[in-house]
């Protein structure tokens, strides 16, 4: 034990001598203060708190995912490069304490580094809460420092799997299948398109949803509310088009009602009392479509609606979200050991900030590759376009899709980060992944010709 902590200790002082996680703390909490000014928010109180909130946050992550690889690769190449390890007790150090004694030196680093970060950082949103009216503050505690839990609505899957079956059978009776497609492509688009219908409201139709699961004691909560989440598009309108909308939320003797105008393709919240929960902790979201000029209204199949309901503080979900941020750490710190046991400094850095661009661009590249791959291509479900869905599948099965992890719009918009987030990232980034590259790395080094120690 005390060969780890010497060997953390010591890239502790090398940190330190180089002044790195200084210039980084200075540069970080000189930008927080400046952000209202070089960015731009939407004018409100709650808009700079959120744009605070996220740039800091993504700032600090950033900037320590940096200081983080440098420092594991320059302290460890260096070593190796010029064959001698600086020790303060002249006996044998078994190979793997030097990679286990750096990574907690390290880790000690981002840990104290994401301490003073997250403090500067909720002071800076106090500060910013506190020069507030009595109406933005209450805004901001229940849309901002509320952590809200989201329920999407019930889904009928035997009656969806009824109508896809009842749509194929129609298909190939009236010969209606295409030749160049398999079974399973014609059955894909069929359950795409049955479940963009059942999320459909024609022109002076409505249509209702049900939210179940909901907490029934909020109901003897006054000051709580819930939130109803969506976003619409319409057939004959595009971007920017005003939509009028009526909702019913509720059954029985109480029913919230609803109308207005909203912009389509946008998200947006409608607060609803509490009194709306039924015995069994369902909620019944009715809306009607009377907008002539809209056309058909219809909800995204993955994202359209749901229901939030308070679950706990911002303080418990900004720890979370930080204890998140030191997993992610970690596994650069695992990545960034694992490269220095066999390549140089330069391409140690090269390999590693590879693929902590491709962890941060993860979901991009699994949205668009393939759309890119079937514009090249000029048709759609071409082999090329399977090969790069399946290609990035593999690829994110192996190395961590960094945007699970990085949860700064949970943060900026109330949203519960749960534990089984936590579990997972520990689990996955730094007991499984973390912990395969770590003993990769002790198999490499032990088989390493290296200097013998300078006593």
């Amino acid at each position: 034990m005390r060969d780890l902590t010497a060997i953390s200790h010591k890239i502790v002082q090398e940190a330190v001598r180089m002044r790195t996680p200084v210039v980084l703390l200075i540069f970080v909490i000189g930008m927080i203060p400046l952000m209202p000014f070089v960015l731009r928010d939407d004018g409100t109180l709650r808009g700079q708190l959120q744009l605070i909130l996220n740039y800091s946050v993504i700032l600090t992550v950033t900037l320590l995912s940096l200081q983080s690889i440098y420092l594991t690769i320059h302290s460890f190449t260096g070593e190796i490069k010029y064959k001698h390890f600086f020790l303060i007790d002249a006996k044998p150090v078994a190979r793997w304490k030097f990679l286990v004694g750096k990574f907690l030196g390290l880790a000690w680093i981002n840990l104290v580094s994401l301490t003073i970060l997250g403090t500067v950082i909720l002071v800076a949103l106090y500060l910013g809460y506190s020069q507030g009216s009595a109406s933005e503050k209450k805004q901001i505690r229940h849309e901002l420092l509320t952590s809200y839990r989201g329920v999407k609505p019930y889904f009928d899957e035997e009656r969806f799997q009824k109508l896809v079956e009842a749509e194929y059978k129609s298909m190939t009776e009236e010969n209606r299948l295409a030749q160049d497609k398999t079974v399973l492509q014609i059955r894909g688009e069929i359950r795409l398109r049955t479940r963009q219908q059942m999320n459909m409201v024609p022109l002076s139709f409505q249509r209702r949803w049900l939210f179940q699961g909901i907490p029934t004691y909020l109901r003897k909560m006054e000051s709580s509310y819930l939130k109803l989440r969506y976003k619409t598009y319409c057939s004959n309108m595009s971007y920017q088009f005003q939509c009028n909308e009526k909702w019913d939320i509720g059954s029985g003797g109480s029913v919230y009602s609803e109308s207005n105008a909203r912009t389509v393709n946008e998200f947006h919240e409608i607060i609803i009392p509490v009194s709306v929960i039924e015995d069994d902790g369902s909620v019944i979201v009715a809306f009607t479509n009377y907008d002539e000029a809209a056309g058909i209204v219809y909800f995204p199949v993955e994202d359209g609606m749901e229901v939030l309901y308070p679950q706990n503080n911002f303080l418990s979900n900004f720890l979370k979200a930080f204890f998140l941020l030191f997993l992610v750490l970690s596994f650069l710190v695992f990545l960034a050991l694992f490269a220095s046991t066999f390549l140089t400094f330069p391409i140690a850095i090269l390999f590693v900030m590879y693929f902590l661009v491709l962890g941060m661009l993860a979901d991009f590249l699994l949205e668009f590759a393939p759309l890119g791959a079937e514009i090249l291509t000029k048709n759609k479900d071409t082999l090329w376009s399977i090969f790069y869905q399946k290609t990035l599948s593999v690829a994110f099965g192996v190395f961590p899709n960094f945007s699970e992890y990085v949860l700064t719009g949970h943060l900026s918009n109330g949203r519960l980060i749960e534990w089984s987030s936590i579990a997972k990232g520990t689990f996955i980034l730094f007991l499984f992944k973390g912990g395969l590259l770590i003993l990769f790395g002790c198999f490499i080094f032990n088989r390493r010709e290296v200097g013998k120690p300078t006593l």
